[in-house]
């Protein structure tokens, strides 16, 4: 056998208090590890687990590598995502020491400190891409004992929550009578039934099981695509929301009785699962962003302009923090919150000031790195700052898209890609904010939100309110708004039944009245 790897056997053999078993030529294992050496690499992994643990290699330096031989990044990182912070904290403390480097290769960044590397593991959402493809890189002359540590650490606590997760598993792979499967763990696992493929799928932060099933394209419903290399997928095995994807969510593995139900209704051949369709304005305010990649929603408050936002935000972009945000604006909310700005940074006693990118930002490089995918920033209540100053050079680049323009703190070019759409929402009827200027009105189709007795009627009846009590509110909802110019939306009136909008009249309707339109008596 190699010497370098009986050295190797040897110093981790010291530290585990162990003796090692020779299984081949080049492998061999050792308490709870496996040493395996291929040409001139040798790697270090959990003797169990290890499909879903950190691995140890080396080839000039050691790493310790937080994704597999076929670079996909799934499942190992996800683990790390449903540590708490002070577990994140104790891992890896000692690794932000001068003999090592956490870095994510693909991006080519290196960690600063700790609340740089939390704040990649714990909020992926804006910034995900950032969190592909890490490994620790140690470049001193000693072995690096704690890698070896790190490994043991995660592997206690991935078996307290396995018997959890494959009993789950095993119940749904028995419901569904399952022969022929291919797994990873009990993170996730193919499975090939009567009706196709269906991947199973463990949400990452909990202990649910997403069921998708392969689709061709021909039934509605929610998509997801697949796609292992992508880190911080919803679903441990990279499945994400994408309207193009070849994949159908059915449902939770506690939901199995109603999928099973469908499929069988549905018949082998075709799974068609009907989910709630769009409304014929959500439609068109799509139809416009497909054209001009922005819009304005103008109405006032109660209208359903926020709600009808996000909702189309799901339907372009899938899941809220992945590929669309919600970015409420404010007078205190500038250029430099929402784009780019100057951030001060202490080191060595001399402060400093680095280039920050903010949420809009990190969300533009995300889709200009997924130009197959769709992404929405919505900016709510956008007439409350300085809207001017809040877009900057924005404007220009929204009008002219895939044209470069420079941004003024890191004077880099930024180009707003096609596939990034910008939803902003507006009460025209207040008073207490910036009014838009025409610049903004050139770059943005408006569609306006009026209150409507209307949908108020059809969400009353729907509730299963007395028509007579339906005609008193609605009437109350018309004398109001007649006497405010229509400032008040529908939604003000929603409630679950009589009692319910007595109580909300009376602390939220009538507040407003008088506060805002010195209304104190309704005649």
């Amino acid at each position: 056998m190699d010497d370098f790897i009986l050295e190797i056997s040897d110093i981790v053999g010291r530290y585990i208090n162990a003796k090692p078993i020779i299984l081949s030529e080049n492998k061999l294992e050792i308490g709870e590890f496996i040493i395996i050496k291929h040409d001139e690499q040798i790697k270090i992994t959990s003797s169990t687990f290890a499909d879903v643990l950190p691995e140890i290699i080396h080839s000039k330096i050691w790493k310790l590598r937080f994704f597999s031989e076929d670079l996909s990044s799934v499942p190992y990182k996800p683990l790390l995502r449903e540590l708490p912070r002070n577990e994140i904290e104790n891992l890896f403390r000692v690794m932000l020491s001068k003999d090592y480097e956490i870095r994510f290769v693909k991006e080519k960044y290196t960690v600063k400190d700790l609340e740089d590397l939390i704040s990649k593991i714990h909020s992926p959402a804006i910034d995900p891409s950032s969190y592909s493809y890490m490994e620790v890189a140690y470049n001193g002359d000693e072995f690096p004992y704690d890698f070896l540590r790190f490994i043991k650490v995660m592997k206690d606590r991935y078996v307290m929550s396995y018997p959890r997760r494959k009993e789950r598993l095993n119940q749904l792979l028995e419901f569904f009578d399952v022969k022929v499967y291919n797994a990873v763990g009990v993170e996730w696992c193919e499975i090939y039934t009567d009706f196709g493929r269906i991947v199973i799928s463990r949400e990452v932060g909990r202990e649910d099981y997403g069921v998708f099933m392969e689709d061709d394209f021909t039934s509605s419903g929610t998509r997801f695509r697949r796609d292992k290399s992508f880190g911080n997928a919803p679903f441990i095995n990279g499945s994400f929301p994408d309207s193009s994807g070849e994949l159908i969510f059915l449902g939770y593995d506690n939901q199995r009785e109603l999928i099973k139900e469908k499929l069988e209704q549905m018949g082998k051949d075709t799974v068609f699962i009907k989910f709630e369709s769009l409304t014929e304005k959500e439609e068109k305010i799509i139809k416009l962003l497909n054209k001009y990649g922005s819009i304005l929603l103008v109405g006032p408050p109660g209208t359903g302009k926020t709600y009808t936002a996000r909702r189309v935000a799901n339907f372009i972009a899938g899941r809220e923090g992945k590929n669309w945000i919600l970015i409420q604006s404010s007078q205190s909310f500038e250029y430099e919150n929402f784009v780019e700005g100057l951030k001060p940074v202490e080191s060595s006693g001399v402060i400093n000031f680095k280039v920050v990118e903010g949420p809009f930002l990190k969300l533009l490089n995300r889709a200009l790195s997924n130009p197959k995918e769709k992404f929405v920033v919505i900016i709510d209540e956008i007439n409350r700052g300085n809207v001017a100053a809040l877009l900057g050079e924005i404007l220009y680049a929204i009008e002219y898209r895939d044209s470069p323009v420079i941004r003024p703190y890191s004077s880099k070019f930024m180009i707003i890609p096609r596939n990034l759409y910008i939803i902003a929402t507006m009460n025209e009827r207040d008073s207490n904010v910036i009014k838009v200027d025409q610049a903004v009105l050139r770059r943005f189709p408006v569609v306006f939100f009026e209150p409507s007795e209307e949908e108020l009627r059809n969400y009353l009846e729907s509730k299963g309110w007395h028509e007579e009590d339906i005609e008193e509110v609605v009437s109350l909802f018309k004398k109001i708004n007649s006497l405010t110019n229509n400032s008040l939306g529908h939604t003000y009136f929603y409630s679950e039944n009589l009692e319910d909008f007595k109580e909300r009249f009376e602390h939220f309707i009538k507040p407003l009245l008088k506060i805002h339109f010195g209304i104190t008596e309704l005649k």
